[in-house]
């Protein structure tokens, strides 16, 4: 506004404009910040239903019907993927629940097999 002549109600006229801006972006700030949070809630759930559908795939495998070295594949790599999920669930409730860090402060690097 410095330079721009002006009547004291134009003057206000853009004030309310510049704060109503302000309380918008405000506003879709603190909703966008629940929505994270809501969606970190759900995110360890979902790779926990996920590992369970896993496990229910290898119940079904037709044992009798088929190969043994090929339903034993088929039960291996649900029963992988089952765990890999539970890896996912472990590592985002981890990363959900934990401390935040100060600035510039770097956190332990993490993998199946534990912290490195």
């Amino acid at each position: 506004m410095a330079g721009t002549a002006g009547t004291e109600e134009e003057l206000e006229d853009a004030l309310r404009i510049e704060w109503s801006k302000a309380w918008a972006q405000s506003r879709r700030w603190t909703e966008e910040v629940r929505l994270l949070k809501e969606e970190w809630r759900r995110l360890p759930l979902m790779y926990e239903h996920r590992e369970r559908l896993w496990k229910e795939q290898a119940v079904p495998v037709p044992v009798t019907s088929i190969p043994e070295a090929e339903a034993e594949g088929m039960i291996a790599y649900a029963l992988k993927q089952a765990q890999l999920y539970r890896d996912l669930a472990a590592q985002a409730e981890t990363t959900r629940t934990e401390a935040k860090l100060a600035r510039g402060k770097k956190r332990a690097t993490w993998s199946p097999r534990g912290i490195r």
